[in-house]
């Protein structure tokens, strides 16, 4: 039985293209559709049921586009950010219009300290009334939890201060699948043999004080002896794609694009 990781997104905290942006990047993707990038989403689908991670701004048009749309059991907010929250209330939309409410309210899971942002916001899809569409649960930082039929235990990933954001490791059929759009730090029990690592790519070699470099990063699991590493989050690089690609390739990344997909057979 397969388990389908789907990019539904693979842009950092802006699409690309940028707003009157003539860079090799944003120029490209305004010629290419398939260039063309909206901010970072996960869909797994496999027996068991579909986890979505992140819900950004993006989130409908993300999953309008699917040729057919699974019904999502679960979904993680990894830390409200807006480029990962902001869609919670289209997610609700999507929720009403697919039917899926028949079936119960969808758990949104997300850490304790993220939960007053989501309240604050979107506290009517939470409370009982004519817009309730979604149950709050709790993610657990350093536990193992089985999440829509996943097993995935959380770690933090050090990107924001006032907040925990959330990074992912999954066993997708004993596959050991790390996810981590934004991180600065990178735990080496967490990243060290896993067979693939989902890593953000924000920026290439700056050091900022929320993101680890991406140059950097790349080393890191390498040097961690990771199976396979593939780039999401892709901030304004001013790159061409081949530019790019050439450039993950030596370094030995693979470049992730929205729509792409990874498959894990048992």
């Amino acid at each position: 039985m397969t388990i389908t990781l789907r990019f539904l997104g693979t842009a950092a905290g802006v699409p690309i293209p940028h707003v009157a942006c003539a860079c090799n990047q944003c120029g490209e993707a305004r010629r290419e559709r398939r260039l063309r990038r909206t901010r970072s989403a996960i869909l797994l689908e496999g027996p068991d049921g579909a986890l979505l991670v992140d819900a950004g701004p993006d989130i409908y048009r993300q999953l309008a586009l699917l040729p057919d749309i699974p019904r999502i059991t679960a979904a993680i907010v990894t830390h409200t950010h807006s480029d990962h929250y902001l869609g919670l209330d289209d997610l609700g939309s999507v929720v009403q219009n697919a039917g899926w409410l028949n079936k119960g309210l969808l758990p949104i899971y997300a850490t304790p300290d993220n939960w007053s942002r989501i309240e604050a916001t979107f506290a009517h899809l939470f409370l009982p009334g004519m817009f309730l569409r979604f149950e709050a649960r709790t993610l657990l930082i350093d536990a193992e939890q089985t999440i829509a039929g996943y097993s995935v235990r959380p770690f933090d990933a050090s990107h924001t201060i006032d907040i925990t954001t959330a990074m992912l490791a999954f066993t997708l059929n004993g596959k050991r699948v790390i996810y981590a759009p934004d991180l600065k730090v990178m735990p080496h029990e967490v990243f060290e043999g896993a067979d693939v690592a989902i890593i953000g790519g924000t920026f290439y070699q700056r050091d900022h004080p929320a993101h680890m470099p991406l140059l950097k990063s790349i080393r890191t699991c390498k040097r961690l002896g990771v199976g396979r590493i593939i780039v999401t989050h892709v901030g304004h690089l001013e790159w061409s794609n081949a530019e790019l690609w050439a450039l993950l390739s030596e370094q030995g990344a693979d470049l992730a694009y929205d729509g792409a997909t990874l498959a894990f057979d048992v």
